[in-house]
């Protein structure tokens, strides 16, 4: 049982400037595992998907519903901030690992006991947010992320988690209000999680460190850290950060000579190298890295640490190579007079 509950969070919340309402018994809420075994790591992000009073969404999600208690704090309309439940909920459900934050990682099917959710009031199909209510929205997940001794850029969609099952937040076109444009991932219009890790650091005023470059004595690949050649690393892609990425981005340097910055950052330029990388191999150059098999012998789409582990041992194959041009045709000889150093 977890033992670390967030009975300051409403405190934590007045003090940057909101409006809040406890909900009754808050503090010690929790679902059956109890508190956490850590400060959470992150915060994540959601849409209601509800068309009600922030009364009724709020006692469903603490009081009513099969899977309760279903979020940490709740955004309404009005930018009012319930605070729900100090303990682990059941905002996330079941969902993909390999989500490196700034001070730990989150494993697979593992968020509710790893991170703090936030549920805002929308529908998810077009309501609009008001400014108000997105506003108060980053200045809780800012706030309660510096509290925790987190990064602003430590957020997550639940669709980023759980790709396929889950769509929210949504929709994209409805989060225009405040000049905030996030950009769609998908056809339900989800919003794109680097719009929202780079909104975070813009209201914070900051954006996280770089990880300082290896000093002179750095060995790779002695000292790329402790992962095996295995299939157990977890799905990395756009928005990932930490000791996985550094890696990914260290073999790249090392192996490829790709003038890669190794950051532990994984942005758009580290997602062209990967995709670069991905059709030299010849594999899917969808720009993620992982596996995506049943077991070690079947990797599925995601593939690429096996290349990337190959190139480590020195046995990336070759490139592919450029097809080759045909010759040029040669000028005709018929109805044509021949000298000594041109055609006519």
């Amino acid at each position: 049982m977890g033992a670390i509950y967030l009975t300051s969070l409403a405190d934590v919340l007045r003090a940057a400037g909101l409006n809040v309402i406890e909900q009754r018994d808050w503090q010690f809420r929790s679902r059956s595992s109890g508190g956490f075994d850590q400060n959470p790591y992150a915060v994540f992000w959601h849409h209601t998907a509800s068309s009600t009073s922030a009364e009724s969404d709020t006692n469903y999600m603490s009081f009513n519903a099969d899977a309760r208690p279903i979020a940490n704090i709740y955004i309404a309309e009005n930018a009012d901030v319930w605070v729900l439940a100090g303990g682990a909920t059941n905002t996330n459900g079941k969902g993909d690992g390999g989500k490196q934050f700034s001070r730990g990682y989150v494993p697979d099917d593992a968020a509710n006991s790893h991170v703090l959710g936030m549920e805002i009031a929308n529908n998810g199909v077009g309501e609009a947010y008001s400014a108000a209510q997105l506003n108060a929205a980053f200045a809780a997940s800012n706030a309660i992320n510096a509290h925790l001794g987190n990064y602003p850029s430590d957020v997550d969609t639940h669709e980023s988690y759980a790709p396929g099952r889950k769509v929210d937040p949504a929709t994209a076109d409805a989060a225009g209000a405040g000049g905030w444009n996030p950009g769609s991932v998908n056809s339900s219009g989800t919003w794109n999680r680097q719009s929202l890790v780079d909104e975070c650091d813009r209201r914070a005023g900051h954006a996280p460190p770089p990880l300082p470059p290896p000093d002179d004595s750095y060995n790779p690949p002695t000292d790329w850290g402790s992962y095996p050649d295995n299939c157990f690393k977890p799905l990395i892609r756009v928005g990932s950060t930490g000791d996985f990425v550094r890696y990914l981005q260290d073999a790249l340097f090392f192996t490829q000579g790709y003038a890669i910055t190794r950051d532990g950052s994984f942005g758009n330029e580290t997602k062209g190298f990967v995709q670069e990388f991905q059709r030299s191999v010849g594999t899917d150059d969808d720009g993620s890295v992982g596996w995506n098999g049943p077991d070690c012998n079947s990797a599925g789409q995601y593939q690429t640490w096996g290349h990337i582990d190959d190139a480590v041992r020195g046995s990336v194959p070759e490139p592919v190579p450029p097809p080759v041009e045909p010759p040029p045709t040669p000028p005709p000889t018929d109805g044509v007079t021949r000298t000594p150093d041109a055609w006519y």
